[in-house]
């Protein structure tokens, strides 16, 4: 009896063996790395399941003290914290943090190890798991050398009580049943998740810019997920639309229409459906010089990989209606002085041969009070009346950086001859912001469209620098520093004539300067009067005259005079507005 009894026990003991080993658990490790680094590995689950969470997560806090208000991004502290949380690779949405579970991680004032232990029952599916380590504005050293530490250490380089013998401690491991739980393909996950976009960009390194185009046969919904930089008053990092029909942004990611994408306050994400009518567009994001995938200078968002855009039908109905990019569509412009860098003036010359409504968009920077260091104008170039400008206006924000302002409005052209001018200073221009660049980069500069490609016809070029008006009866024009010119002109009638200067102001007199003698009498029949001057833009000295006249028939001679500083291509400060025509020119009236 007792040796039926051992056998029993020793088969039930194996049976609850074989058991036991059938319910191990299979497993993944994230971790072992560096401070700025993350790490990430994936799992699925062929059905609903409980999974562990073990490891470790540390906080290594501010040798020196925060240098920042706790309250500055998020109330987190200034410490190096190491990290982990689990994502849902369908819906990209959180499922478990350890800054949620262990609030200690980012509360901690001192260096501190935390022993991660935990469960969470999950659905059957695919999840992702990140192991991070990040600090608030925090120049990572990702060198592994013992030395290398000690140097930084001894010169206070290193900040935190950070050392790298610490990364083999620093993991997390996540387990789930055997035969249930399954370790998978992150990358394939990835791809399998834009497989239906029309469009996307992800790990959008520093400095990098996107477009695609497609068009829609009828109205349709899309989905957007896009992940960027922003703060309440300037954007960094982001994507919109653009509708190539209208010559509009038909969406724009921002601030005020996005939500918290976790890590640092300002990562945003835009998760959401938007409605396009029929028509042609470009999909398009941007980042600046800092914060992006692998270059966090702060803490990364939850879904640090899919830092970009991607553009999905919402349905399956209506990606029938996506159909490939039809160029055809699209309006170009009839003048485009776009891209434009540091201290230029560029210009191009467009004829108008009937009236036609233009739309002008313009893209600037502003110095305050309505005034601009980049911007453009539009200029008679027969009468040398300025039609259109940008400055002196109230311009709405381009993206980016505050000062990047921007006027878009239609306006009427007559028939004539005109002049589009664009100037920039020596700072924060075209692939050289000294600040976030605007939404729209390629579009610095000065762009002009007709309201469809057939009025485009009624519209033709020429060069802007080297036009002269048939109306020009005699000129003096781009003086340079110490120069007295004279140049004679004959009437055959008293005409009405036009005349048009610019100078160079002292107080209340003038420094530069032109006017009109005849040359039978001797006399000065025309002056360049201060109190009949106008601010010409740019410095307050600059001045302009433009006023009509009637002279007598008889012989001229038509004078400009300079200082000897603040003069064509050699400012002193800045330029007037046409300052290809610093000088003085006199036309006929017509």
């Amino acid at each position: 009896m007792r040796l039926k009894s051992a056998y029993s026990y020793i088969i039930m003991a194996f049976i609850f063996s074989v058991s036991a080993f059938g319910q191990q658990n299979a497993s993944i490790v994230v971790g072992n790395i560096g401070p700025g680094e993350i790490q990430s590995e994936a799992f699925s689950l062929n059905s609903d399941a409980n999974v562990q969470i073990t490891g470790e997560a540390a906080t290594f806090s501010d040798r020196h003290g925060s240098w920042f208000s706790d309250s500055f991004d998020n109330g987190w502290s200034n410490n190096l914290m190491f990290y982990c949380w689990i994502l849902d690779s369908k819906t990209r949405s959180v499922v478990w943090h350890s800054l949620e579970k262990y609030p200690k991680i980012r509360t901690s004032k001192s260096t501190d190890f935390i022993r991660i232990n935990s469960n969470i029952d999950l659905p059957k599916g695919n999840y992702e798991v990140y192991y991070a380590s990040a600090k608030m504005n925090y120049s990572y050293n990702n060198n592994d050398d013992d030395f290398i530490d000690w140097v930084s250490d001894f010169f206070g380089f290193n900040t935190t009580q950070f050392k790298s013998k610490y990364k083999d401690k620093l993991e997390v491991k996540v387990s789930g049943p055997d035969g249930v739980f399954s370790s998978t393909s992150i990358e394939k996950l990835r791809n399998d998740f834009l497989r239906p976009s029309i469009a996307s960009m992800e790990e959008a390194g520093n400095n990098k810019s996107f477009s695609k185009g497609f068009s829609l046969k009828g109205d349709t919904k899309l989905k957007i997920y896009a992940i960027g930089e922003a703060r309440e008053k300037s954007t960094f990092d982001y994507a919109w639309v653009y509708d190539e029909v209208k010559n509009k942004i038909a969406w724009k990611m921002d601030w005020k229409n996005t939500e918290y994408a976790g890590g640092a306050k300002k990562n945003i994400l835009f998760n959401n459906e938007i409605y396009l009518p029929a028509g042609t567009y470009t999909v398009h994001y941007v980042t600046d010089d800092s914060h992006s995938y692998n270059r966090w200078n702060s803490f990364p968002p939850d879904d640090p990989e899919f830092w970009g855009v991607a553009v999905f039908p919402a349905t399956e109905n209506d990606r029938v209606n996506v159909i490939p990019f039809r160029e055809q569509d699209a309006v170009r412009p009839v003048v485009e002085l776009t891209r434009i860098g540091d201290d230029k003036l560029v210009s191009q010359g467009l004829r108008v041969k009937k009236s036609l409504k233009v739309r002008v968009l313009c893209l600037g920077e502003s110095t305050g009070r309505n005034e601009y260091a980049d911007y453009g104008w539009i200029l008679n170039a027969d009468t040398r009346e300025t039609v259109w400008t940008m400055n002196g206006r109230e311009g709405v924000n381009a993206g980016g950086a505050e000062k990047n302002k921007m006027i878009d409005e239609t306006i009427t052209l007559r028939p004539g001859n005109y002049i589009v001018y664009y100037a920039t200073d020596g700072s924060h221009s075209y692939n050289d912001w000294n600040a976030a660049s605007p939404y729209d980069p390629e579009r610095w500069g000065i762009t002009i469209w007709t309201d469809d490609n057939k009025s485009k016809s009624s519209t033709e070029l020429f060069s802007g620098d080297n036009y002269k008006s048939k109306n020009v009866i005699a000129q003096i024009v781009r003086v340079r520093d110490n120069e007295h010119l004279k140049k004679n002109f004959q009437l055959n009638k008293d005409t009405r004539v036009r005349v048009y200067a610019l100078g160079e102001s002292t107080g209340n007199s003038l420094a530069d300067f032109g006017f009109i003698k005849n040359n039978e009498t001797g006399r000065i029949v025309w002056d360049m009067s201060y109190r009949r001057t106008e601010h010409a833009g740019g410095a307050r000295k600059n001045r302009k005259i433009n006023e009509v006249i009637t002279l007598p028939k008889g012989s001229y001679a038509l004078y400009y005079e300079t200082d000897g500083s603040h003069s064509y291509r050699d400012w002193n400060d800045d330029p007037p507005t046409n300052q290809e025509d610093y000088g003085i020119t006199v036309s006929y009236v017509k």
